[in-house]
């Protein structure tokens, strides 16, 4: 029987809290003695567009970075965080421009070049993507998100050997990394080297004991080396975590019907039909006259 496997976890997100500590602190491009007025208040439009950022309210931070770039035409973090919120709002090719004139002024700043690929890979522009993560990462060789985000992309292209080189060189930069080492499973998993997926899981687990995806797909591997008691401890373990994890119960089903476990198989289908969403419909009708027939 067909279970299936979680894909991979998603990219990473720009570092924030730093850029925004850049952004409250840049004033270099003005004059103090001769401009100390501006540089006022474009302090003040930039302390309320980080609160309006931090508060979820993008449109109004647009509005109060743009007020401050009005007076500070050459601050690159300013121009860098009006792209994030751009970013963040949806408006992508605006956040793109933002990235690429605020590299224009400075250009050895990482996040601008991470921040960029991130709008390249929402704009499905993997290839750019993947140059803009490599010139973050060299800019900043410890920047381990890069290479996590860079090995993603990767993934998703069916690149795995070259993925797996940067998930281990970011697990290299921060040894408990938990997502790299679920990603690396992943890839793993396409190539069929079960033993060392397992281990990735279960370094991830090790790591993020509530980590729900781990579980899971250790479990699908279990499931296909025919360790089918290990499976149902993991799918269990998922739903237990996540006990709306419509997925998680119907591979927890499937393997307890395989070991003719069938009154648990029965209960774990029907809190999958409680919990499917509505892209499973056909698969919900055929398990409910399953039951039904299961019934006789």
């Amino acid at each position: 029987m067909k279970i299936m496997q979680k894909s991979l976890l998603g990219i990473c997100k720009p570092r924030i809290n730093m850029i925004l500590s850049l952004v409250a602190g840049l004033s270099v491009f003005l004059s103090v003695s001769l401009y100390a007025q501006q540089q006022n208040s474009a302090a003040d439009y930039i302390n309320r567009g980080n609160q309006y950022f931090s508060g979820g309210k993008l449109n109004e931070a647009i509005a109060e970075y743009t007020r401050a770039i009005a007076l500070e035409p050459n601050n690159a973090g300013l121009i860098l965080q009006r792209g994030i919120a751009y970013g963040m709002s949806g408006e992508l090719s605006k956040s793109v421009e933002d990235f690429s004139h605020s590299i224009e002024l400075d250009p050895a700043v990482p996040e601008a070049y991470f921040s960029r690929a991130l709008a390249y890979e929402r704009l499905g522009e993997k290839d750019k993507a993947v140059a803009d993560y490599g010139k973050a990462i060299e800019v900043d060789p410890g920047y381990a998100e890069a290479y996590y985000n860079r090995g993603t992309v990767y993934n998703k292209k069916g690149m795995y050997s070259v993925a797996m080189e940067d998930y281990q060189q970011a697990i290299r930069i921060r040894p408990d990394y938990a997502k790299a080492y679920f990603n690396l499973g992943v890839c793993y998993s396409a190539l069929e080297n079960n033993n060392m997926a397992l281990r990735s899981y279960t370094r991830a687990i090790e790591l993020q004991p509530e980590f729900k995806d781990a579980y899971f797909n250790r479990g699908r591997v279990y499931y296909d080396e025919n360790r089918f008691y290990e499976a149902v401890d993991d799918f269990k373990k998922t739903v237990k975590i996540d006990s709306t994890d419509a997925n998680g119960y119907y591979n927890l089903a499937a393997t307890l019907e395989w070991i003719d476990r069938k009154t648990e198989a029965k209960a774990a289908y029907l809190e999958y039909i409680r919990f499917a969403p509505p892209s499973d419909s056909s698969r919900v009708r055929a398990l409910k006259d399953k039951l039904e027939q299961m019934k006789k």
